[in-house]
């Protein structure tokens, strides 16, 4: 099984497509942002044939804090992806 970081992320898709590895890292970045400034906003991210980007809120829970031994609740939100169903279909 093999990773691929973002540098041969960059270089694949400037192969495929004719871009400079410079204008693919700029569109890659900027696609990241945006899906990451949205996501934090509450809204959802839908790229067809990729999958769902959304925020799901933490059910709350109670914590004690170790320096001060109080007992709190926290609550949050967390990113999670939820791929389309082409996606699963050519993974499987």
């Amino acid at each position: 099984m093999a990773t691929i970081n973002r540098t041969q992320l960059v270089k694949e898709i400037a192969t495929r497509t004719g871009l400079t590895q410079r204008e693919v890292a700029s569109v890659l970045d900027t696609l990241v942002e945006i899906i990451v400034d949205a996501v934090s906003r509450g809204d959802v991210v839908n790229i067809h044939k990729l999958g769902r980007f959304v925020r799901r809120e933490l059910a709350k829970r109670t914590v004690r804090v170790p320096r001060t031994n109080k007992v709190v609740e926290v609550s949050g939100y967390v990113p999670k992806f939820r791929p389309a169903k082409a996606f699963k279909e050519a993974v499987r």
